[in-house]
């Protein structure tokens, strides 16, 4: 016998994430209490939301009481999946740490560097300083900050004052030996 869980994970295995919406505003409002404790196979639901870009009911989910910083199999958060500056923004806006490391003892910024393009990183770098900034997060972790380092040597002007007041300064992040420069 299918169960109402049954329901919303094919709902949100086969992606109509507006019939999830539709499901836990309605039907299954009870089951709001127990979703950080679900997942699909492989991943807590925050983490395919903010991978597919369903930002608004994944602020719904976080609302309803699911951790930002849950984790899956490899010890990724949802900062881990976001793809874009709003996620990036909404994740840390709610209490995502962005100083987390996978299982692999990577960095948000190294899988991002990994797994993006350049320019999309750039853009997803600023707007992690932009939102650690405005909720005061100054926990980044050393090799985030000799990442973020060796990103602000090419965008001073947008970074640095976002940089500045996290504490990341010229003098304590570009004078890193790797780095190359003084």
């Amino acid at each position: 016998k299918d169960t109402p869980w049954d329901m919303l994970t094919l709902a949100f295995d086969q992606g109509h994430f507006g019939f999830v919406e539709f499901l836990l505003d309605g039907p299954l409002q009870h089951l709001r209490t127990t979703l950080s404790t679900r997942r699909t196979e492989r991943e807590p639901y925050l983490h395919v939301l903010v991978r597919t870009q369903q930002l608004r009911l994944a602020k719904k989910f976080i609302q309803w009481g699911v951790s930002p910083n849950a984790t899956d199999d490899w010890g990724r958060t949802a900062l881990f999946c976001c793809k874009t500056p709003e996620a990036v923004q909404l994740m840390v806006e709610h209490g995502a740490d962005a100083s987390a490391q996978n299982n692999s003892k990577q960095s948000v910024t190294e899988v991002w560097n990994k797994g993006l393009n350049a320019p999309q990183v750039k853009k997803m770098t600023a707007a992690l300083f932009a939102a650690m900034s405005k909720v005061g997060n100054v926990d980044l972790g050393k090799a985030t900050q000799q990442w973020f380092g060796d990103l602000l040597v090419g965008t001073k002007t947008t970074l640095l004052p976002h940089a500045k007041r996290l504490g990341v300064t010229p003098s304590s992040v570009w004078t890193v030996p790797n780095l190359g420069i003084s």
